[in-house]
């Protein structure tokens, strides 16, 4: 309570001025710091709560205006499906496989019709899906300002939760210029924002995820399998909570099944599952050329306008997505082709393997921020294998585990990480290949720090209770 009693007797000394009234808002505020500060911030912290929040804001504010140029420019496509595809699963059509034809609504128009196996070009989760449902009713330019205002809130607070981690002043600073530099004022977001994509979304869950376990990780787990409605792939990140502590986070995992599976229901969405486990099938198969199927022309006589305000005549591609290869890439380049369940088994044991290398197998009580940084790698390497395409955009994700990593960086490590930032940025001067050496350096860089803290025998981090 010394926070709180701090911020009252400041109150106490601003009340004995003139203007009370105008004081009381900022006793107020005080009062708020001081609880927030004890509770929630670590007592390393140099920084406190209010210039950090001021420094991000000065950053932030240019950053704004930029941004919302940019919505005149953009039809933010990725975007358009989306809502398309939420609009004719509330229509109770087929939100992969719906094709427009001449006479249809309009507002159900996708553009993404060169598609083959009838797709349509949605490939976010039935329940994502439902969860755009009331912006189903806004026209589109409405929807856009909306969804730019969401991708910023997420930003910055995704921000904020990166940059205090770090224990000691320096690490904070290196957080702040290297989350605006690379990541607040990247080409990456600017392509982020042009396509209107959200996978600040799962930056700000990985950086959610790591609040939440340094102060409750009961609830963080439980949490888990819920953002698997929103991306698959979660599930994988899991795993090494279930590897390190069985018998206790076993319980929380389950908890939290359970409460996914009745959002499932509740939503109505669990009947749109198999449809769109058999899209995403498809799309696998399509892009890593296992088919012949030829792409279907374009709808004759479709609207230049989309709904009231989008035309593809006005959209400027200043920012164009461009390429980010996985690892499906250069197996196809070597003609090598596996098959769906042993390419799936190879990498579930590859990743049980590998943590166990990183982490120790009998270090039970591992560290929560080693432990979260495992499960951040884990992700990132199931979205590396996954037969899908990668853009720039998905390095926004780095961001959520960003704040752990300065945190836990030496000089080598630091460099390591810079560096490879730099080149997926095309820094000093574009080669091919580029980005996705830049992304090695980066993994490379948090493998290091995780090799690094197996070898410390003396945690300095809160353990796994």
């Amino acid at each position: 309570m010394r926070g709180v009693r701090r911020g009252w007797w400041r109150c106490e000394v601003f009340f004995d001025i003139k203007n009370r009234d105008r004081n009381a808002g900022h006793c107020i505020f005080t009062i708020m710091q001081g609880w927030f500060n004890k509770n929630f911030l670590p007592k390393e912290h140099s920084i406190k709560l209010t210039w950090l929040l001021a420094t991000l804001i000065i950053i932030f504010i240019p950053h704004l205006v930029i941004s919302y140029r940019l919505l005149d420019e953009t039809m933010m496509q990725d975007l358009h499906s989306r809502i398309i595809g939420s609009r004719l699963m509330e229509a109770g059509r087929s939100a992969y496989f719906f094709k427009w034809h001449n006479g249809d609504d309009t507002q159900l128009f996708n553009p993404n019709i060169a598609m083959p196996f009838g797709l349509n070009g949605v490939t976010a989760t039935p329940f994502f899906l439902w969860i755009q449902k009331p912006l189903d009713g806004f026209s589109y330019c409405q929807i856009k300002l909306i969804w730019w205002s969401m991708e910023e809130i997420l930003l910055f607070a995704t921000l904020v939760l990166t940059c205090i981690v770090p224990k000691k002043l320096g690490g904070q600073f290196v957080a702040i210029i290297v989350s605006s530099v690379f990541f607040c004022y990247s080409r990456n977001w600017w392509q982020h924002i042009c396509s209107g994509q959200y996978y600040i979304l799962f930056a700000f869950i990985f950086a959610l995820m790591v609040f939440l376990f340094q102060r409750n990780k009961q609830i963080a787990l439980i949490a888990f399998p819920v953002v698997v409605l929103i991306r698959p792939l979660f599930a994988l990140a899991s795993l090494p909570w279930l590897i390190k502590d069985t018998g206790k986070n076993f319980k929380q995992l389950i908890i939290g099944g359970v409460l996914a599976m009745l959002l499932l229901l509740l939503s109505g969405t669990f009947k749109n599952v198999p449809e769109y486990s058999k899209a995403m099938k498809l799309y696998s198969s399509e892009i890593t050329g296992w088919n012949n199927q030829q792409l279907r022309g374009l709808v004759s006589n479709q609207p230049q306008v989309m709904e009231d305000c989008v035309s593809e005549t006005n959209v400027k591609d200043r920012f164009g997505a461009g390429c980010l290869f996985s690892v499906q890439h250069y197996l196809k380049l070597f003609r090598i082709k596996i098959s769906e369940p042993l390419f799936f088994t190879a990498m579930l044991c590859l990743f049980i393997v590998a943590f166990f290398l990183v982490t120790g197998y009998k270090n039970i009580t591992a560290e929560v921020d080693t432990v979260l940084i495992a499960s951040f790698l884990i992700y990132i390497f199931s979205e590396l294998f996954t037969p899908a395409n990668r853009n720039p955009y998905n390095m926004i994700q780095y961001l959520g585990v960003m704040g752990l990593v300065i945190n836990r960086a030496s000089l080598v490590t630091l460099s390591l990480l810079v560096s490879g930032l730099a080149l997926n940025h095309d820094f000093p001067f574009r080669f091919t290949y580029q980005r996705e050496i830049g992304e090695i350096f980066i993994l490379l860089s948090i493998y290091l720090i995780l090799l690094k803290a197996r070898g410390n025998k003396t945690p300095s981090q809160q353990l796994i209770k």
